[in-house]
């Protein structure tokens, strides 16, 4: 039976009527399948401690989460024991298998029984191999925060989804969620944010590199805001800070500044690129100097230069360690109150494209110089920068002359022989 709104008769009451037949015709999607599975060692940790392992299975579309709540469904191999289960809310298409003991590798995870929301068909294949993610995962940051423990979702080998609260990264300490692999020497790292959840004018997710997992480590960052959209965020601290922000931490535990130049510059989601590299340098005197570079690009291909600091100059005023850790880092720029329900204040970022190896194409250096110059300029491009030594071979010595393109090198009696590179990062 039905009645329109409002139909009543004379007294007030409601009149209803019966339709005439209907038939409900219901067409089923393709049954979902199992996409990915990665396996990580650190989840929800606090202060760099050691986490739990955790084993996250990523669904090509949202599931019922009955059978995936409950631990009788699933099939571990490895040797592995299921002491948690935590379902993606926001989307339903991922868990995450809080687990003890030590993998043995190959290992493979079954899920009987699962099937699409709202009743749609089963699973099809409930069997995945499980790759180790190329990250691990840590909450950074003094008791209660992050207030809450973060949630990975590992779409692929190089894609995250991470939802998190935390303070901040500023000021003597940070408070974090920290996707990190450790790093030695010289590298290059990237990755695309797609998306950021405008729960600060503030909430920031790119990337980072940092001495330890200590809430005041030294670190230097690029990170993505939320667009100005006119709308105010979750904590009703402003509209979208709408900029690029490069920040770094140069003393252990010290204040945190800007180093680099991206006010002005929006992020452009979903294509947010972000990256991030270390370059270190001896020069002709044996002194060492450590220098962090943070790009920019909308496409991943060209890249604009936000910031350059050399780290054995500033703050510490040391080196860097060799062995650093390196990765994405996000926050909320608020805490809910512990234990508060639901959740106001949670930043969730979805990221892919992760690679910590990355190597640009070669640029191409152009010059200039005209009759009765006095000086050479050089150009290449946005990335990179540009080196000089009076040899070449195996006892050249190359020093930074030129930080950004163009570069005007004046022409003088004593570098009459000089040759350039430019070094990218």
């Amino acid at each position: 039976t039905m009645r329109a709104l409002g139909y009543a008769d004379g007294s007030g009451n409601a009149l209803w009527a019966s339709s005439t037949p209907a038939t409900l015709t219901v067409i089923t999607s393709a049954p979902p399948t199992l996409v990915h599975s990665g396996y990580y060692t650190n989840y929800g940790t606090s202060g760099g401690s050691s986490g739990q392992p955790g084993i996250t299975l990523h669904f090509s579309s949202p599931m019922d989460p009955t059978a995936l709540l409950n631990p009788a469904n699933y099939v571990l191999g490895g040797g592995l024991t299921i002491t948690s289960i935590l379902v993606n809310s926001n989307t339903y298409s991922s868990v995450t298998l809080l687990v003890n003991g030590t993998p043995t590798w190959p290992l493979s995870v079954t899920i009987n029984n699962a099937q699409a929301l709202g009743g749609g068909p089963a699973l099809a294949g409930g069997t995945i191999n499980v790759t180790r993610a190329v990250l691990n995962a840590a909450d950074i940051g003094v008791t209660d925060d992050p207030a809450v423990p973060s949630y990975i979702d590992v779409f692929g080998a190089n894609a995250f989804l991470v939802s998190c609260e935390g303070s901040d990264i500023w000021n003597n300490g940070d408070g974090i969620n920290y996707l990190y692999e450790q790093k030695t020497g010289d590298f290059d790292v990237v990755v695309r944010q797609k998306s950021i959840t405008k729960v600060s004018n503030w909430t920031k997710c790119g990337l980072m590199i940092r001495e330890s997992l200590d809430p005041g480590s030294r670190e230097w960052g690029i990170f993505n805001t939320p667009l100005d959209n006119g709308v105010q965020s979750a904590a009703g601290d402003g509209t979208g800070a709408n900029q690029i922000q490069c920040v770094a931490r140069p003393g252990t535990s010290g204040a945190s500044e800007d180093w680099g130049n991206g006010s002005l510059i929006p992020p452009t989601y979903p294509n947010a690129w972000a990256r991030l590299s270390r370059h270190t340098v001896t020069n002709l005197d044996t002194t060492v100097h450590c220098f962090i570079n943070g790009y920019y690009s909308s496409d991943g291909v060209s890249w604009t230069l936000l910031g350059q600091n050399d780290t054995s100059t500033n703050g510490d005023a040391t080196v860097l360690p060799d062995t650093v850790y390196v990765g994405i880092a996000s926050t909320a720029h608020h805490n809910d109150l512990v234990g508060a329900w639901p959740l106001l204040y949670l930043n969730t970022g979805e990221f892919d494209n992760y690679n910590s190896a990355f190597i640009s194409a070669p640029p191409t250096i152009n010059f200039n110089l005209g009759a009765g110059s006095t000086s050479l300029v050089l150009s290449w491009g946005s990335a990179g920068h540009l080196e000089s030594s009076p040899v070449l071979g195996p006892g050249a010595v190359w020093t930074p002359v030129g930080l950004a393109s163009p570069a005007t090198i004046p022409i003088t009696t004593t570098n009459i022989s000089q040759f350039f590179r430019v070094v990218v990062p």
